[in-house]
């Protein structure tokens, strides 16, 4: 059956693409299909170092930061304040900061829930790193954090869903 499709001629057809279009085309469908195991440890840390750099890159571009040398780093709990999921330091006369994330052996999420909290967390703390030059020059007080968290989170949240269609 095949040898006598393959004989077929159909204008415009050459059957020099037929088997890259095959291939093409299978591995698009197993690419599609969900990965029979979960993700390794490791490749769970590989894969979301790779997600977070290249969603740094797109929303360093989105918040107008492309001036400033920024990475994120993966970081235990152990690492980071209680009851947080990622912080930000930096250098404003340098232009340089780490984002911390936490790292995926600490999250209790689904692999792809995981990646979108990690999202969140590099947006979240892009915005901090906006409003650096504005609220480094305000005494910090417990109560303004809160303020400044609080609306960070919003806005975060807002972005994500505008660039998530939600």
């Amino acid at each position: 059956m095949i040898a006598y499709m393959l004989g077929r001629s159909v204008p415009g057809f050459s059957i020099s693409l037929f088997f890259p279009l095959l291939s093409l085309s299978l591995a698009a469908v197993s690419l599609a299909q969900p990965l029979p195991n979960e993700p390794t440890a490791r490749e769970r840390t590989l894969l979301a170092e790779s997600y977070t750099s290249e969603r740094l890159w797109l929303w360093q571009k989105r918040l107008n930061l492309q001036d400033w040398n920024i990475s994120v780093v993966m970081s235990r709990s152990t690492e980071l304040k209680p009851k947080t999921l990622g912080n930000i330091h930096w250098d404003l006369e340098k232009k340089t900061a780490t984002i911390r994330v936490l790292d995926p052996a600490d999250y209790r999420l689904p692999f792809k829930e995981m990646l979108q909290d990690m999202e969140f967390t590099v947006v979240h703390e892009l915005i901090h790193l906006n409003f650096a030059p504005v609220v480094s020059e305000f005494a910090r007080s417990d109560a303004n954090r809160r303020e400044e968290e609080h609306a960070v989170n919003h806005m975060a949240d807002a972005l994500l869903k505008l660039d998530r269609d939600q």
